[in-house]
């Protein structure tokens, strides 16, 4: 039977003792200190890591960019002020539709069929996201390759994923404080 590496370092135990860590403290990332066996302990009893405790969800997630800190038990998320004019704005973008279009960042190829086995040898594709007009990885319509038949061009309007949870949170952050 193999031991855990750490078994004999621990007395059989796989997890050892909290151990100091160090933290920046102030604005300068030089100035440190050894964290308490008590902050060890209690940052241990927020984690969503630790073992044996279910740990409720914040209502909202996306309303903002997440922070490592917001995944920590008792945290709450900040709903962002959106004010009354930014909400209709977005409602009024909508229109007739029930979709927001948005310039998409990044476009691919169609599916043409298996492309040719035959290697290419010029550098064009070498620094682009994208290969020939067989290959359908995602490149910048504004950056394409400078091969033929690739011309650089405005970013087409589109649905993003991106887009629409962001306006949704915005929309969701509008209600939520009135």
């Amino acid at each position: 039977m193999l031991a855990h590496p750490l078994s004999e370092q621990t007395g059989g135990c796989a997890d050892p003792a909290p151990q100091r860590r160090n933290v920046t403290e102030g604005d300068s990332p030089n100035r440190s200190r050894a964290l308490s066996d008590a902050e060890v302990a209690e940052l241990r009893s927020r984690s969503p890591l630790t073992p044996g405790v279910s740990a409720p969800l914040p209502t909202y997630y996306s309303v903002r960019d997440i922070k490592l800190a917001d995944l920590l038990r008792g945290e709450g998320v900040d709903v962002p002020a959106v004010s009354e004019a930014e909400a209709a704005q977005l409602v009024a973008d909508l229109g007739t539709r029930d979709y927001w279009l948005t310039p998409l960042e990044t476009v691919t190829n169609p599916y043409r069929g298996p492309g040719s086995t035959r290697p290419h040898d010029g550098r064009a594709y070498m620094s682009r996201n994208v290969g020939d007009v067989y290959d359908t990885s995602p490149y910048d319509p504004q950056k394409p390759p400078e091969e033929h038949p690739y011309e650089p061009r405005e970013r087409p309007l589109g649905i993003s994923t991106s887009a629409f949870v962001s306006n949704m949170a915005k929309l969701i952050a509008y209600v939520h404080g009135h």
